[in-house]
């Protein structure tokens, strides 16, 4: 079966699918009762137009591999080849677009099946995810900005269509894919600490272990960074080192000389982190704004440009409000959270709309495991060359020789990274898979939940088919824009 890439640029050589787009819409306009009759009428008669012969357009080989995909379907969901074909024909009508139109086109298009097959509009809709799973949408579809709104970050303009915020996102996403990921990845492998475990959490590793452990199809945009920074080792060796500290984990057992001891060891742990903090968002910054007529240029198509703040960091001290309950103080208990921003200036025209945020990295303590019995969450190091930006990624490559030259310190802590350590050791850590996959089951923002729900689903499809040597059906028809670069 030709690839995704073969299929784009022969609908695009031949004007298939704008023919297709305009039949839609055609049919809709008029209302056609019988919607998939008009289109393929309309069709013949732009192919005669044009001096077209539609009839032999499509091999028998391709045929018969439509109709085997057809008869696979009717055989697993209890509606017939016929009725299948015009699911499927639906469902490929709106592939050229994510537009709110072009869904709403599908809808109406299932809706007049519906009426005229006496099938249900359920079971037409049902029918045709068969040939393409719901998790698809994180890599057609990148996110509302909206789901990301709150009172301290606004990601977006107020009034701002859904696809004004969807090209937005694909425009910032395009500039981790061309340059900018890679230069923050890169300032995070060459900051390293001798005390202080900085790893990566989020899509970044997610799109990793798609890439690399499952040889799935395609990536999930992206377009900022998660970093979190485990003390609780440091803070560990401390206690043992100074001696005093609790010799249960049970609070409640504790002395007062043993709480004493356990906060002192914390907040100097703590503290090491936010001066490491700083250095890093330091470093982050410079990189961005190396990178800013790259951004510009990226962002000037859609009206939009670097607003006055530009490319700055924001240490957010308090976590919104909850219900009744006051903005938590963060500093105390985690440091803050450090994040590194791109201020973006409304398109001309958007009345009353402020400028709004790009957020590139969030820079957070590993709290939650500095307890005198925690322990640090499990990673994985990778090294830069295998890039975790995808459309920067390669295949893997051996691992070098580590160098002849001597560690300058003969007792590095574990955290250390020697400045000729191999590239395998100096690398970037990644939370490890399992516990990645694990992340992915948190329960958070309520409004993201759909999309956690794809990543556990796409995850769980791309392990389970990871050995296969032939690509499903909906996979060869993705858009080639849509995979690994």
């Amino acid at each position: 079966m030709p690839t995704a890439a073969v299929i784009r640029a022969y609908l695009e050589e031949h004007g298939i699918q704008a023919a297709l787009n305009a039949a839609v819409n055609a049919a809709l306009q008029v209302q056609a009762p019988n919607a998939l009759e008009f289109i393929g009428d309309w069709l013949i008669k732009k192919a005669a137009e044009s001096g077209g012969a539609p009839a032999s357009t499509v091999s028998d080989a391709t045929k018969d591999k439509a109709a085997a995909i057809i008869q696979n379907a009717a055989a697993t969901t209890g509606v017939s080849e016929e009725k299948l074909a015009a699911a499927a024909l639906i469902q490929n009508a709106a592939a050229g677009s994510n537009s709110q139109a072009e869904k709403d086109a599908a809808a109406a298009l299932i809706q007049t099946a519906a009426a005229n097959t006496g099938v249900s509009a359920d079971k037409i809709a049902a029918a045709a995810k068969t040939l393409r799973p719901d998790f698809a949408l994180l890599i057609l579809e990148p996110p509302q900005q909206k789901l990301e709104l709150s009172e301290t970050n606004k990601y977006s303009w107020a009034g701002a269509t859904e696809e004004q915020e969807r090209a937005l996102y694909r425009a910032t996403w395009r500039l981790f894919q061309g340059g900018l990921g890679e230069a923050l990845c890169g300032v995070l492998r060459e900051k390293s600490h001798p005390h202080l475990l900085p790893y990566i959490g989020g899509n970044v590793p997610l799109n990793y272990y798609l890439k690399h452990n499952f040889k799935a199809p395609a990536p999930i945009a992206s377009n900022d960074i998660d970093i979190k920074v485990e003390f609780g080792d440091h803070m560990r060796a401390l206690l043992a080192e100074r001696g005093g500290g609790p010799s249960s984990a049970d609070k409640e057992s504790w002395g007062e000389e043993e709480k004493a001891q356990f906060q002192a060891c914390f907040d100097e742990s703590l503290a090491m982190f936010v001066t490491y903090a700083k250095e890093l968002m330091d470093a982050f910054k410079a990189a961005a704004e190396a990178l800013s007529e790259q951004i510009r240029s990226e962002l000037k198509p859609l009206g939009v440009d670097i607003g006055p703040q530009g490319v700055h960091v924001y240490h957010k001290t308090h976590a919104a409000p909850r219900g009744d309950k006051p903005p938590l103080h963060l500093v105390p208990l985690s440091g803050g959270v450090f994040q590194l921003m791109c201020e973006v200036t409304p398109p001309a025209g958007a009345d009353g709309a402020e400028p709004f945020i790009w957020n590139l990295v969030d820079l957070e303590a590993d709290w939650k495991s500095a307890q005198v019995d925690g322990k640090a969450f499990p990673t994985v190091t990778v090294p830069l060359t295998l890039t975790l930006i995808p459309a920067l990624a390669q295949a893997h490559s051996p691992s070098p020789s580590p160098s002849p030259n001597p560690c300058p310190n003969p007792n590095p802590s574990p955290n250390q990274v020697p400045s000729d350590a191999p590239d395998t050791e100096r690398g970037l850590r990644l939370l490890a898979p399992d516990e990645l996959r694990k992340d992915l089951e948190g329960k958070y923002q309520e409004v993201k939940e759909q999309r956690r729900a794809y990543k556990r689903e796409y995850w769980d499809w791309a392990k389970a088919h990871a050995d296969e040597s032939a690509p499903p059906a909906w996979v060869q028809a993705l858009p080639a824009d849509c995979g690994w670069a």
